[in-house]
């Protein structure tokens, strides 16, 4: 629903195939606790399974901060 006004149905249709011929698609198991805003815990989490090397954030630098230890 949130696209509807963006694009049509066979426009999103098309742009999944495509991510998904390109995605590096990672399982999480569980709900483990990375941050202290647990709307950024799938994101981190996904970074973690995919073994990212970097994770891009809109946060303010220092919330992300004690993430070296992860």
């Amino acid at each position: 629903p949130k696209f509807d006004r963006y694009v049509t149905l066979e426009q999103r249709k098309s742009i999944l195939h495509d991510l998904d011929t390109i995605a590096h698609w990672v399982e999480i198991t569980g709900k483990p606790r990375y941050s202290r805003d647990r709307d950024d815990d799938k994101f981190i989490g996904t970074a973690i399974a995919g073994q990212a090397e970097v994770l891009i954030s809109g946060d303010s630098p220092n919330s992300l901060l004690f993430l070296n230890a992860v």
